[in-house]
């Protein structure tokens, strides 16, 4: 079974977030930006549903 996930960044200058939507369930990564090469992931969060806690894990690096 194949399962739709949308992902979108949102982002500010200095500050983003990363929201993944999986059967209606909203996870997110927020970050902010340290220059032009580093960023600082300072929260993630996902509802208690089973296929937004793999999506959310396997995406930690994206």
């Amino acid at each position: 079974m194949e399962t739709d996930i949308e992902i979108t960044r949102e982002e500010g200058e200095s500050k983003g977030r990363y929201v993944a939507v999986v059967e209606g369930h909203e996870a997110e990564t927020t970050y902010s930006r340290l220059g032009a090469s580093t960023i600082i992931i300072d929260h993630t969060g996902m509802p208690d549903a089973p296929s937004v806690r793999v999506v959310v894990r396997c995406s930690t690096f994206l």
